[in-house]
């Protein structure tokens, strides 16, 4: 399980994405966060593949801070207390 079934990227776009980045070392910390919290959540229940992009979404949106409406999309479509396990792990992987 790994983040190529929620975020589909080649190895070649990765690489250049973070050797484009000003600070690549903090970059690639902040997606192994992000790929930890998303295995850790992922890997503990059946998910279907669009609930584990919709989970993927949610982590991706809360590392960003994007807005309380982007980080529910979808949201309904997970287990019941999924906003705060999400929250929980990425705080925890931190």
């Amino acid at each position: 399980m790994d983040l190529r079934e929620a975020h589909p990227s080649s190895l070649a776009d990765w690489l250049e994405a973070i050797q484009r980045d000003t600070h690549p070392e903090r970059e690639v910390a902040w997606w192994e966060r992000l790929a930890r919290s998303y295995v850790a959540y992922t890997g503990k229940r059946e998910l279907t593949a669009d609930q584990r992009k919709v989970a993927f979404n949610i982590l991706l949106n809360i590392s960003l801070e994007g807005s309380p409406e982007m980080r529910s999309n979808g949201l309904a479509s997970l287990p019941e207390g999924a906003l705060a396990e999400l929250r929980a792990l990425l705080r925890e992987q931190g």
